[in-house]
């Protein structure tokens, strides 16, 4: 009855998915019998897991030297200091846009100038941009 609304097209192409899933399944099966056992893939996952924990007990050991604290302090304050510039150059932009963007909407062409912000100033607007805490 299915046949009869829909054609032999839909019975030909369940027939297909049909063999090409068993293509798939017989390539699966053949492809786990030649690999690693799963006492192999056991064995690999306790040893990584066991390189993972040394890698992170050694990591945990050189934290607690006050001269690598130290250095993990300013490298993340000048890291903070570099991403903090940037995102204020950013919103400098974007405000110059934006006030472009109402002068023009406005009319008023001599309204559209440029807003300069550097970091560590306070700007126009009262926001006051990130200082460098690493000295």
């Amino acid at each position: 009855m299915f046949e009869e609304k829909n054609g032999p097209g839909w019975r030909e192409a369940g027939e297909e998915l049909n063999d090409l899933r068993d293509t798939f399944r017989s390539s699966f099966q053949e492809g786990a019998a030649e690999g690693p056992s799963r006492e192999d893939v056991i064995n690999a996952f306790r040893t990584l897991g066991e390189a993972i924990t040394n890698i992170a007990s050694g990591a945990g050991n050189t934290l607690k030297d006050p001269q690598v604290k130290q250095q993990v302090k300013k490298t993340t304050s000048s890291a903070v200091s570099a991403i903090s510039g940037i995102l204020l150059e950013w919103s400098a932009d974007l405000r110059s846009r934006l006030r472009e963007k109402e002068g023009q909407e406005a009319g008023d062409p001599d309204s559209a100038g440029p807003v300069s912000s550097e970091a560590g100033a306070e700007g126009s607007d009262g926001e006051v941009g990130c200082t460098d805490t690493s000295t």
